[in-house]
């Protein structure tokens, strides 16, 4: 008689996800294996050996197998197969494995960056260091040391500046602009409008015409760096989250003013200098990128910052620092502010017009208020975005939050008036 042995599967069931596991692993190591192979032949030039080619034909048939059970036991490999219009699965699964272990197999520094997290804030802040673009927030003159103050201008720019090259028809920026990182002379800034204002210091063409609709924001107003600043606020190094001290205060006033002057107005608190400074410009592009999206009317763009000077309090002169940064204004002390301009701009040319454009119609209001105009070569400031863009820097450490904030009053009227010039 025979004896007929049974072997029961439910014993054996447990392993069969492992098994099941154990084989998917093996078939995505075999594909990143033969991936990598032919990476290699190309680079080489080489052509891709008879092995290769058998080893790939064998896949195409393995994927006819495996396809099904992998769509069917994991949904979103399904989703992404189906997504990628029922391309080569190799793709697909060298995706999904990506996405989950945050694992680049051709570059294993990936590795070590999953596993630790300090090797990845490192590598993002070398990126920032190495690419000029996103170096900018060491800047806007915040915190300068104290050498670099008022003008930084070589004797060759001031030659320049003071014996401008003249240009038959073409007027020439006024000599108010500090270039900051070449030795260049300035040159105008030149449009398509012939139409020029004429005032005490120079003329400057007008900027060219923007439609605005006034039932409709138009303004907005954020801040790259809003934990900047004033007294008496001193606190890290003049950087604070109490609101009440600090640019973003300054904006919301700034805001209140142009409401009063019929303009509606989107003023952003959000903050992208804290807890890290390094990157404020990456993250207040997409502020300004998610509000341009959600408001295509908003034309002007105000970026509002404060000027800095490094252990200000420290310094000899420290009173007369804070003399020379207000001026007076109906008897009362107001705080002095500037334009800077990105130099890396391909809208440049515009910016600058428009940033001594403004700068003299102040000079003509309200002389005195309006401090040179600082152009950053290396730099963009996410000006790019607008034609109408500005960094404007409202006084500086050395003032008091009220100076700060009577300069919005006067800069709300020397906007309204340029508007008035530049609306279609």
């Amino acid at each position: 008689m025979f004896n007929i042995k049974v072997i029961s599967l439910r014993k054996y069931y447990k392993c069969i996800p492992l098994f099941i596991t154990l084989l998917m692993c093996v078939y995505a190591l075999k594909i990143l294996v033969l991936d990598n192979m032919d990476y290699t032949v190309q680079a080489d030039r080489l052509q891709i050996p008879s092995m290769v080619v058998q080893a790939e034909e064998r896949i195409d048939l393995q994927e006819n197998i495996f396809v099904w059970a992998l769509n069917k036991t994991i949904p979103m490999m399904e989703v992404n197969y189906k997504q990628h219009n029922n391309s080569s699965y190799t793709q697909v699964i060298k995706i999904a494995i990506s996405r989950l272990l945050n694992f680049d197999y051709q570059d294993p520094k990936t590795l070590f960056r999953a596993e630790l997290s300090i090797l990845s804030e490192l590598d993002d802040m070398a990126l920032h260091v190495n690419d000029p673009n996103q170096n900018e927030d060491m800047d806007t003159r915040e915190i300068h040391f104290v050498d670099d103050i008022e003008n930084n201008i070589d004797d060759n720019l001031q030659h320049a500046l003071e014996n401008p090259p003249v240009e038959q028809g073409v007027p020439t920026l006024s000599g108010d602009v500090t270039r900051e990182g070449m030795t260049a002379p300035i040159e105008a800034a030149v449009g398509q409008q012939t139409e020029t204002i004429q005032v005490v210091s120079s003329p400057i063409q007008a900027p060219s015409k923007v439609k605005l609709d006034l039932k409709k924001p138009v303004i907005f107003i954020y801040h790259t760096h809003g934990t900047e600043s004033y007294r008496p606020e001193t606190v890290g190094n003049y950087h604070s989250l109490n609101r009440k001290y600090t640019v973003i205060n300054v904006g919301e006033k700034l805001k209140e003013h142009l409401n009063n002057k019929g303009y509606q107005v989107i003023h952003d608190e959000t903050i992208h200098d804290h807890p890290s400074f390094q990157g404020s410009y990456v993250r207040s592009l997409e502020t300004l990128n998610t509000n341009l999206k959600k408001n295509d009317s908003l034309k002007i763009i105000f970026d509002i910052h404060r000027d800095g000077i490094d252990k200000i309090e420290t310094l000899p002169n420290y009173n007369a620092l804070k003399e020379d940064s207000v001026v007076t204004i109906n008897g009362e002390r107001v705080a002095k502010f500037l334009f800077v301009v990105g130099g890396q701009n391909e809208n440049y040319d515009k910016l600058l017009k428009l940033a001594e454009y403004i700068r003299i119609r102040s000079d003509e209001m309200y002389p005195g208020l309006a401090k040179k105009t600082i152009v950053k070569d290396y730099a963009k400031f996410n000006q790019y975005k607008s034609d109408i863009s500005l960094l404007i820097e409202i006084g500086s450490n050395a003032n008091h939050i009220d100076e700060a904030i009577r300069t919005t009053k006067y800069l709300a009227e020397i906007i309204d008036s340029v508007i008035k010039d530049i609306k279609e």
